[in-house]
């Protein structure tokens, strides 16, 4: 290969190298997705202890948040109904009993079934986990109304208005 014909071809390449690099940084970046896609998604802590969920209950496939403290407690959860679809929110003490819940009627009667057919509906509930106060909302004979139940851990109900349904 004469001398001529060597510079040539390494003009060549060169003029090929710029040109790639040329159309490789006129090109805008490459943008972020617009959505993720994924079941679940999983936030732990410095120590790896999981504190965070949002995703998909395996068992039946609602979706849930949950919230749980540094000891790993849950504290917050934030379901649909396996069955309803219907959402209600749970907050927990330190021992993982459900101390409030806040539901509709479909959700109370699963966490107290001898409580009042209701429609949106708070439970607090006692330490033991048990409910002891209800407020509910509820509808009879083309007629809408507010209940409130008052329970004792031992005694049961103790005072319930209105008392008719």
């Amino acid at each position: 290969m004469n001398m001529h014909a060597g510079r040539s071809l390494w003009a060549l390449t060169l003029l090929i190298m710029a040109i790639g690099v040329a159309v490789a940084l006129g090109r805008p970046p490459t943008s972020p997705s617009d959505e993720i896609k994924a079941t679940s998604l999983t936030i732990v802590d410095g120590k790896g202890k999981e504190r965070a969920f949002f995703g998909l209950r395996r068992e039946d496939w609602q979706p849930e948040l949950i919230l749980s403290d540094a000891d790993g407690e849950q504290r917050l959860r934030i379901k649909l109904d396996s069955e309803s679809g219907d959402p209600f929110i749970e907050l927990a003490d330190g021992h993982g009993k459900i101390g409030i819940l806040l539901s509709n009627d479909t959700v109370l009667r699963a966490a107290a079934p001898d409580s009042p057919s209701a429609g949106a509906s708070i439970m607090i509930s006692g330490k033991e986990g048990q409910g002891l106060l209800f407020l509910s909302t509820g509808t009879a004979e083309d007629r809408s109304f507010g209940r409130i139940e008052l329970r004792d851990s031992r005694k049961g109900r103790i005072f319930i208005k209105p008392d008719d349904q």
